[in-house]
């Protein structure tokens, strides 16, 4: 299988990131696919959660899975609803129309279960390129896919659904 890659700017994480994978994701989509006026994932989590400014520190109210399709809804970027069981192919082709599929991560442990959320950008062979927003910048990991399937992506994450996204219909603005 030859590479393909899909053109995303730098993800930017907010200063004392926590529980805000969502929003950088978001953020990261908007600008792949141009969406004006540009947000971050600071605007994203203050819209979202309210009351001030989400990214002041540790919020625990801005831990929300849901948020990301509420948030891809909104710009007009989802393109279907969330897929368990993804086959490599269905991933290739949204990877060659530009479009970077979202990943939801999910850890079990004694709190229960905990979700993270990534976003695909490449794929090469067996492996794969993710931007993860827990990450260290360049908020990058390369690997082989089967980590994602396994369970074994930073040690005991599994690959559990798949939000697929699209350019917006119509110029979509984020007040």
């Amino acid at each position: 299988m030859a590479a393909v890659a899909v053109a995303v700017g730098a993800m930017v994480v907010p200063v004392g990131y926590r529980n805000l994978c969502w929003a950088a994701v978001s953020a990261a989509l908007a600008d792949c696919y141009a969406v004006v006026p540009a947000v971050s994932a600071c605007a994203l989590a203050t819209k979202y959660v309210g009351g001030g400014d989400a990214c002041a520190g540790y919020n625990a109210a801005c831990d929300r899975d849901w948020a990301i399709e509420t948030v891809l809804r909104d710009l007009r970027l989802l393109a279907s609803k969330p897929e368990v069981r993804v086959s490599d192919q269905r991933l290739l082709d949204a990877l060659r129309l530009g479009r970077p599929p979202v990943l939801w991560i999910r850890w079990r442990g004694a709190a229960g279960t905990v979700g993270h959320y990534l976003l695909l950008v490449a794929m090469d062979g067996a492996n794969c390129t993710v931007l993860d927003p827990g990450l260290p910048a360049p908020h990058k990991w390369t690997g082989p896919i089967a980590a994602l399937r396994e369970g074994s992506y930073r040690d005991t994450g599994k690959w559990d659904t798949t939000l697929f996204t699209q350019p917006p219909k119509k110029a979509k603005t984020v007040k």
